[in-house]
């Protein structure tokens, strides 16, 4: 009885581990991956404007203010763009940060990465770049 009761602590112990490890491993910052995508682009009087639509969540207590930067190694490769990596610019409000509160979450929102262009007016694919989340 007494082996009984240790192996299910034992269990229930490891379970309650197992589960905090998972939750903790959540980043403060989430780019929901599913709902964001690579919409489309335009290069115009000598600008590449690429539009992405992402979805964000923030997973912690505290409000969160953040800017977007894209990295484009193919398109900066190619021409299409003159930088490498590209701060984005809301397209409902113009500017580059947004603030979420604790736990909430942005969906489907465009934004638009503009840089100049390097004498390509083709894109290569239509994945969505490298995307990073900077808290500021």
């Amino acid at each position: 009885m007494k082996k009984n009761i240790v192996i299910i602590l034992s269990l229930v112990i490891v379970i309650v581990i197992a589960f905090f490890l998972v939750s903790s491993n959540k980043p403060r910052i989430q780019l929901i991956e599913k709902e964001s995508y690579f919409d489309t682009f335009e290069v115009v009087n000598g600008e590449t404007r690429i539009m992405c639509v992402l979805s964000i969540k923030n997973n912690t207590d505290e409000m969160i203010t953040l800017s977007v930067n894209a990295i484009f190694d193919q398109d900066y490769q190619s021409g299409l763009v003159s930088d490498k990596t590209v701060e984005g610019v809301w397209d409902d409000t113009g500017v580059a940060e947004i603030s979420l509160a604790p736990k909430e979450k942005v969906s489907y929102k465009k934004i638009i990465f503009s840089s100049p262009n390097a004498g390509c007016d083709t894109k290569t694919d239509r994945n969505l770049p490298e995307i990073q989340l900077i808290k500021k």
